[in-house]
């Protein structure tokens, strides 16, 4: 008999898991369970821009690494081979009120180089806060909304079943499943009780720009370009979740980029989007044999990503994959020595 697992939850973080565990377990049934679906989630607001954002502080160094590097690959490859699915690289600046070492994640950009001041007050101008330091580097970008609506595509074609479904609890799924990977985000704070996670609120602005062919960053503000529009940001309030668009916020983010990037002053507002981010001390990927409907059942937790699940999801995954492995083996009956 096949082993069922079911995927608690269809955002980006949800849909990679389910895909991967179907490419590691081909005859197995895998179901995913979720209220919403792409376009209705938080990672479709997701400004899709591969750079640790929001991530906690409590994740260990190698982990860290194994996880940026995965899904940094997995994104360019599908940049140069599939971009019809999302991904592309992509170039530009950000700027820091206050110099900082190199960061070590630097180290996946496809080029990387610090500006001189000359460079840096001819591209920032003097509208801004002044800033001490600057980066030009080429990175790469997921247009979340086109790839997750491919994961759930290929999820289907390979045979994944799909319920559309809120859960009050784990309990709902049943006893029926020989494993649940629990991809909830905020979702976690009511079906496994986890008190640590939090909302981390954003408000966006898309618009269309076509002038703008880089993205521009700094410690307050952001303009990520992508196939059809560019995304303003942003805000990341804690402890927030007012899902309304604020007019007074929104005015702030559309000036404050365009005091960094004045061509957005001739820019076609599309849209106002808000989101919340499942923030974390450090994102939760761990087994946890737990009590569901009556069964002890092994549930892999892969939620708390805060504003990194773009920049973490493939590596996170992956790891995801091999811990419902470890569970599987270990419901093996022993067999027999002769």
């Amino acid at each position: 008999m096949p082993k069922r697992i079911a995927v608690v939850g269809a955002g980006i973080i949800g849909l990679s898991q389910a895909c991967e565990l179907q490419k590691k377990f081909p005859d197995a049934e895998i179901t995913i369970v979720a209220g919403e679906f792409s376009p209705d989630l938080t990672s479709d607001i997701a400004a899709g821009f591969w750079h640790p954002y929001l991530l906690g502080e409590s994740i260990p160094p190698e982990t860290l690494k194994r996880w940026l590097g995965a899904t940094f690959s997995y994104i360019l490859g599908y940049a140069r081979s599939h971009p019809t699915h999302g991904a592309m690289i992509i170039s530009g600046y950000e700027f820091l009120r206050k110099a900082v070492p190199r960061p070590e994640f630097a180290d996946f950009f496809l080029q990387f180089r610090e500006l001189p001041a000359d460079e840096i007050l001819a591209v920032r101008g003097t509208k801004a806060y002044p800033a001490e330091q600057g980066w030009f580097y080429t990175t790469v970008f997921l247009e979340t909304g086109l790839h997750m609506r491919y994961l759930l595509k290929k999820f289907r074609q390979n045979g994944g079943i799909i319920q559309k479904r809120i859960l009050e609890s784990l309990d709902d799924l049943g006893n029926k499943y020989d494993a649940i990977v629990n991809c909830s985000g905020l979702g976690a704070i009511k079906l496994v009780g986890d008190k640590t996670v939090h909302p981390i609120r954003g408000q966006v602005i898309r618009v269309k720009c076509p002038t703008i062919k880089h993205f521009y960053l700094d410690d307050e503000m952001y303009i990520l370009p992508n196939s059809e529009t560019t995304v303003l940001g942003g805000t990341a309030e804690k402890d927030d979740w007012d899902l309304s668009v604020r007019p007074a916020t929104a005015k702030w983010i559309f000036e404050e980029n365009a005091k960094r990037m004045p061509a957005l002053r001739e820019a076609e507002i599309v849209s106002h989007r808000v989101g919340l981010r499942p923030g974390r001390h450090s994102p939760r990927v761990e087994l946890e044999n737990r009590m569901v409907a009556g069964k002890m059942t092994p549930v892999i937790h892969n939620y708390g990503h805060g504003g990194s699940g773009v920049t973490l999801f493939q590596g996170c995954a992956i790891d995801g994959v091999e811990l419902v492995g470890k569970a599987l083996e270990s419901q093996r009956s022993p067999t027999s020595k002769l």
